[in-house]
């Protein structure tokens, strides 16, 4: 059976025309906690998702619930998007701790620009009275975080 009658028969729409128009329609339906418009993009998401999966891997079916995994994806992408007044998680401070007495301390990081993909290392050489000796910036191109940090 192809894909979108499939799933549709799944995810118990009847006419999709009249399931579109009223989708569209509700402003700021909540369904179960999720977004009208949510549940509405995630299922058009999976619905492109496992057509690309079903036209490139000959051994791919159809998960046997997809409105299982539908909802299950746009309450999780709901709730980690929900604004939150209360502040949550453990805060630890962090600080740079200057080496034993006639040391000297190399710190080194990477990143990585997600719009380039521009990757840079950079460093410094500090002593234990945090005096600075040297430091460098080195352009590395375009790779991966784990390029970048290596």
């Amino acid at each position: 059976m192809p894909l979108v009658p499939y799933l549709m028969l799944r995810l118990k729409i009847g006419d999709i025309k009249e399931w579109l128009v009223q989708d569209l329609q509700i402003d700021k339906l909540v369904i179960g906690k999720i977004p009208s418009y949510l549940k509405f993009s995630s299922t058009l998401w999976f619905l492109w998702k496992w057509r690309c999966k079903q036209v490139f891997d000959v051994n791919f079916s159809i998960p046997h619930s997809p409105h299982l995994i539908i909802n299950s994806f746009a309450k999780d992408w709901s709730d980690a998007n929900r604004p939150t007044s209360v502040r949550t998680g453990l805060v630890i401070p962090v600080a740079w701790n200057p080496p034993i007495e006639g040391w000297i301390k190399l710190n080194i990081d990477g990143s990585r620009d997600n719009n380039s993909g521009t990757i840079i290392a950079r460093g410094a050489i500090q002593n234990s009275s945090s005096l600075w000796f040297k430091g460098f910036v080195m352009n590395k191109g375009c790779g991966s975080v784990t390029e970048a940090e290596l």
